[in-house]
């Protein structure tokens, strides 16, 4: 009883926030894996959309299971470094969750976000975003916003390089040509 006194708040938690997004007649379902590992004391929860009815919902669960790597476990625990000062009793963790920023007939937009912790003074967060043309039924890319050709390249440039010479300040910001590579 003690046992799942202390799991069970946990494990409720990781469903915060997560709810059926819903467009027309197509569903954006949140779905979810976990695994604890007892030594060492290791939870890993994925959190992740998948999209059921409407057209291009195979097509959308086929690019999140590859983008995400799905058929595999995200953490593998062969490779799991445990710090040798660790705390008995501390458990390490490995959380991915996400939040829909779009959804509608045109386009699936989804923030991805992890939040590791291998031991040390905090978690390690990620993030990034899967981006879906429902229209075209695959993902949108840099090449679908800006066209690779020079002018587009030189306006995501230079857009780059007025944002990142503000974030420098004081500092010199990074070479022209470092932002276009």
């Amino acid at each position: 009883r003690d046992c799942l006194a202390g799991l069970y708040p946990a494990r409720a938690a990781l469903f915060d926030g997560l709810a059926v997004t819903t467009s027309g007649g197509a569903a954006l379902e949140p779905r979810m894996r976990f695994t604890l590992r007892r030594k060492p004391l290791f939870t890993d929860s994925d959190c992740y959309p998948w999209l059921s009815g409407g057209a291009g919902a195979a097509a959308f669960n086929d690019f999140v299971a590859a983008a995400l790597r799905l058929d595999s476990e995200r953490v593998d625990p062969r490779h799991l470094y445990v710090p040798p000062n660790l705390p008995p009793g501390t458990a390490l963790s490995a959380r991915r969750f996400y939040t829909v920023s779009r959804f509608d007939d045109r386009m699936v937009s989804i923030e991805m976000r992890t939040d590791d912790f291998t031991g040390g003074d905090q978690e390690h967060p990620h993030e990034f975003a899967l981006n879906w043309d429902r229209a075209r039924g695959a993902p949108i890319g840099f090449a679908d916003l800006f066209p690779l050709d020079k002018d587009g390249l030189q306006f995501a440039t230079d857009f780059a390089l007025k944002d990142l010479t503000r974030q420098f300040g004081d500092e010199p910001p990074p070479k022209q040509e470092d932002v276009a590579s």
